[in-house]
């Protein structure tokens, strides 16, 4: 008999989507949780900041299956789509906003191939709505928000091993963000850093109160992976 407690299951390590009303564009990231993980792990929350040495984990890779079901405002199964991650675990997909004239207000996600005949939920989330008209801010992290150092070993090594507020705050590009979403901007983030310090950016900001999931990271598997053309030596 498989115990729960004995099986790694799936889980997102990053999932974003943006409805800009007429699609929804779905960008998310799979990884697998060690069953010998603390449940602060599992859960994703911890009394303290986050440490991006403690995510390194996910340098892992996998391919994924994933059913996507989205639902209506009566909690009505109106779309159904299965979705075959990248070899990293990967997806970037575009949906209808509107299906079977009704608008799409949550999403489902399960995997469906790690185990045969089940289906595994990973999450169910609510789309992020772009407002019209459409104000946004998007904003560097690394020099731009925090004074983050990694040009020596020494620099790396406390990159890696400390919380985000170790660093110092810039904090006039900090207010000039808060003033721009005090006047309605929704805020995007985007960072040259790796995918696993997604957490410890957004531990980060929600302690300055920038509440905001749309974390955009570079995914440094791809850099051995020649084929793809999408990173090389020089992007590190």
């Amino acid at each position: 008999m498989l115990k729960c407690r004995d099986m790694k299951r799936p889980y997102f390590t990053q999932c974003i989507a943006v409805d800009n009303g007429e699609y929804i564009w779905i960008k998310a990231s799979m990884g697998i949780n060690d069953p010998d993980a603390t449940m602060e792990e599992k859960l994703g929350s911890s009394p303290s900041p986050t440490r991006p040495m403690q995510r390194i984990g996910l340098f892992k890779k996998q391919r994924f299956t994933i059913k996507i079901q989205g639902r209506d405002g009566n909690h009505t199964k109106i779309y159904d789509k299965d979705v075959e991650t990248d070899r990293l675990g990967n997806m970037m997909i575009k949906i209808p906003s509107f299906h079977q004239q009704s608008r799409i207000t949550r999403l489902q996600f399960f995997e469906c191939s790690m185990l045969e005949g089940f289906q595994l939920l990973i999450d169910s989330i609510i789309p992020f709505k772009l407002k019209h008209p459409i104000k946004i801010i998007i904003s560097d992290f690394d020099k731009t928000l925090v004074d983050t150092r990694y040009s020596t070993p020494r620099e790396m090594y406390h990159s890696l091993s400390k919380p985000l507020n170790y660093f110092p705050t810039i904090e006039g590009s900090l207010e000039k963000v808060r003033s721009y979403m005090n006047e309605g901007f929704q805020p995007f983030i985007l960072s040259a850093s790796p995918h696993f310090y997604e957490k410890p950016i957004r531990d980060w900001l929600y302690h300055q109160k920038i509440f905001t999931s749309n974390i955009f990271l570079k995914d440094y598997r791809d850099v051995l992976s020649w084929a793809s053309g999408e990173l090389s030596p020089k992007d590190i």
